[in-house]
């Protein structure tokens, strides 16, 4: 199930993931370091993760 919702402050975007957001998407999940603590799960296999399949799907979620 997926629910819309968008609110805006004037600091503040708060929406679903789309399309376009795919570069930063990737790259924050794409640049992480080796996990830091129990509760990190560090780097990430990011070779599933092609626009492509972000053009199918919403971004959030794609759980690694």
């Amino acid at each position: 199930m997926t629910i819309d919702f968008y609110l805006e402050t004037k600091r503040l975007i708060i929406r679903p993931l789309q399309v376009s957001d795919y570069p930063s998407w990737f790259e924050g999940f794409s640049n992480r370091l080796p996990s830091q603590h129990a509760f990190d799960e560090g780097l990430l296999e990011m070779s599933i993760a092609t626009s492509a399949m972000a053009k199918g799907r919403h971004l959030h979620s794609c759980h690694f």
